[in-house]
C-alpha cells in the first residue's frame, strides 16, 4: 500500500512540479541502461559520448555501454578483462581510457576508443576497496590517494595513506610520497597552479577530518596546509571559475541525529585560507556538482538530499531554486554533456514492500535540460523572490522542515493541509521582513495530535499571492 502512495505522489509530483521549474531547466527520464549497475564507473570520451563500466547487479559486472549523446541512445561495446565495482575510470591524454583497480582488485586495463578493445595494464601496488580519489596531473600522469581497506581474512578494517602515481608512458604505477593523514571520503582537485588539494575525509579512528593537504608534482611530497572550518567526510568539491575551490555538504557525526550538512566553504590557493559561504537549500553526502553556466551550479542526488536538487549561485554563494527530483534513487555517476545538459547514470533504488525498502542496481537514467533563459538575467534569488520551496526530507516519517522566502515586509501565512482540502494546521502567521525563512512540521494537527500517513499540502499566503506545494508522511 505504501508503494501504491509513494508511486501515486511520483506521478503527481511530475506532473506539477516541473511548470514550477522551467526557469531552472528541469529533468526528463532519458535512455535507460542495458543493464542495472550499481558502483559502477563512468568517464567521457574525446568524442562527447559516455563510457560505462562495470558495477554490481548480482555479480561484479564485466559488461560496459556506450551513451550516445546525439542519438540519446544506449548500446553494447567490449567488456572489460575483469569484473570491477567501486573502480575509477580516467581519459588518458593519448585519447584511451584507463580503469583504475575496483574493489578488492589492484589490476588495471586500457581501453581504446578506436577499435573498443581492452589491454591489461600494470597493477596497482595497494589494495582498496573504495573511498580513494583518482585524478589526472598536469602532465598526464594519474594520481590515487588514501581510501580504504578490509582484510578478509583477519576482518581488519584499514584507513589508508598510501599514494601512487601512474606514468602513462612508461605504463607503471610507482608509490608516491603518503598523506600526512590516512583518509577515505575526502576530496581531490586539481588547482590551476598544477598541484592537488586534498579536504576532509574519515581517518583510523572513525573520525571525520578538517584538516588538508596539497600535493606539489615539482617536489613530490604532501604538506598541511589550512583547514576547513567544518570537518566533514562524503562531502563535494568543484574547482570555481576564479581558481578556488567550493566544498559542500557532508557528514559530521558530532549530531548523530542530524549528521548531514548543508554547510559550504571555499578555499583560496592564494591566501592558503577557508572562508564558510552560504549554505545549500538542502543537507547533503555523496552528492554531485556541475556548471550549468558561467555563474550557478547544479547540484543533485546524494544519499541524504536524494530527492531534491538544486541551482546554487557560485559567485554569491546562495540557493536560489530547490525542486524535487523525478526518480528515487541514490549513487548515480553523472557527466556534462556537449550540449549542455547533464546525465545522471544507474545507482540505487527501492521500492517499498509492507513497508520494508527493497534496494536494487537500477538501470534509470535521467537528463537535465537547461531552459532557454538564462538564470543570472532573471535575478531570481531567494532575496528577491516570492519562493516556496519543496520541503525536506521529503517524504519524512518523524519532522520535515519548509523553507520560503519573501521579497518585501508583509503578513505572511504558512499552512497544512489535508488532501480534502481541510486546514490541518498553521506554521505561521504574521509579519516578516524581505528575506528567507524556515518553518518545521512534525506531523500533528492545531490540537497537538498525530494525523494519519498520506498526502498533505502546504501553502504559504503573501498579500494577494499563494504557492502551494505537496508533501508526503509515512508514519
Amino acid at each position: 500500500m505504501r508503494f501504491l502512495l509513494f508511486l501515486f505522489y511520483f506521478i503527481f509530483s511530475l506532473a506539477s512540479e516541473y511548470a514550477l521549474a522551467q526557469n531552472y531547466g528541469g529533468w526528463e527520464i532519458a535512455d535507460s541502461l542495458i543493464f542495472p549497475r550499481l558502483y559502477h564507473a563512468s568517464v567521457a570520451l574525446p568524442n562527447g559520448d559516455i563510457l560505462v563500466t562495470g558495477g554490481e547487479d548480482t555479480v561484479f559486472m564485466k559488461q560496459c555501454e556506450i551513451y550516445n549523446y546525439q542519438t540519446q541512445k544506449w548500446s553494447m561495446t567490449t567488456p572489460m578483462i575483469s569484473g570491477r565495482i567501486e573502480h575509477d575510470l580516467v581519459l588518458l591524454k593519448n585519447g584511451k581510457v584507463m580503469a583504475v583497480g575496483g574493489y578488492k582488485n589492484r589490476s588495471c586495463e586500457i581501453f581504446n576508443t578506436i577499435d573498443e578493445t581492452w589491454e591489461l595494464a600494470d597493477s596497482l601496488l595497494t589494495s582498496r576497496t573504495f573511498g580513494q580519489t583518482v585524478t589526472m596531473l598536469n602532465n598526464g600522469n594519474i594520481l590515487i590517494a588514501g581510501g580504504h581497506d578490509h582484510d578478509l581474512s583477519s576482518g581488519k578494517t584499514m584507513i589508508l595513506n598510501e599514494c601512487e602515481i601512474y606514468d602513462y608512458q612508461e605504463n607503471r604505477w610507482y608509490l608516491a610520497d603518503s598523506l600526512n593523514h590516512a583518509r577515505k571520503g575526502h576530496t581531490m582537485n586539481l588547482l590551476p597552479d598544477g598541484r592537488i588539494l586534498v579536504a576532509g575525509g574519515l581517518n583510523y579512528e572513525v573520525n571525520e577530518l578538517s584538516s588538508c593537504e596539497i600535493y606539489d608534482p615539482e617536489n613530490s611530497t604532501w604538506t598541511e596546509v589550512a583547514s576547513l572550518n567544518q570537518k566533514r567526510y562524503d562531502h563535494a568539491a568543484i574547482l570555481l571559475n576564479d581558481g578556488k575551490i567550493l566544498v559542500s555538504g557532508g557528514l559530521v557525526y558530532d549530531d548523530p541525529m542530524e549528521p548531514w550538512q548543508r554547510s559550504c566553504e571555499v578555499y583560496d590557493p592564494l591566501k592558503d585560507e577557508w572562508t564558510v559561504v552560504g549554505s545549500m537549500a538542502a543537507a547533503r553526502d555523496d552528492h554531485k556538482m556541475v556548471y550549468i553556466d558561467s555563474v550557478n551550479l547544479l547540484i543533485f542526488s546524494g544519499a541524504m538530499g536524494y530527492d531534491l536538487w538544486e541551482v546554487y549561485d557560485a559567485v554569491n554563494f546562495i540557493p536560489i531554486h530547490l525542486d524535487s527530483y523525478p526518480v528515487r534513487k541514490q549513487i548515480p555517476t553523472f557527466h556534462l554533456l556537449p550540449d549542455g545538459k547533464v546525465l545522471s547514470i544507474g545507482g540505487l533504488s527501492w521500492i517499498y514492500d509492507d513497508g520494508m525498502p527493497l534496494v536494487f542496481p537500477c538501470r534509470m537514467c535521467e537528463i537535465y535540460i537547461p531552459h532557454l533563459t538564462s538564470i543570472k538575467n532573471e535575478n531570481n534569488t531567494l532575496e528577491n523572490k516570492f519562493s516556496l520551496f519543496q520541503n525536506y526530507p521529503n517524504p519524512f516519517n518523524h519532522e520535515t522542515e519548509i523553507i520560503f522566502s519573501i521579497p518585501q515586509e508583509g503578513l505572511v501565512t504558512l499552512s497544512v493541509y489535508d488532501l480534502q482540502g481541510r486546514l490541518v494546521k498553521t506554521l505561521f502567521n504574521g509579519y516578516r521582513e524581505a528575506g528567507q525563512f524556515n518553518a518545521n512540521w512534525n506531523g500533528t494537527n492545531a490540537a497537538g495530535e498525530t494525523v494519519a500517513s498520506g498526502l498533505y499540502f502546504y501553502r504559504l499566503k503573501f498579500k494577494k499571492q499563494i504557492l502551494t506545494r505537496k508533501m508526503f508522511l509515512v508514519r
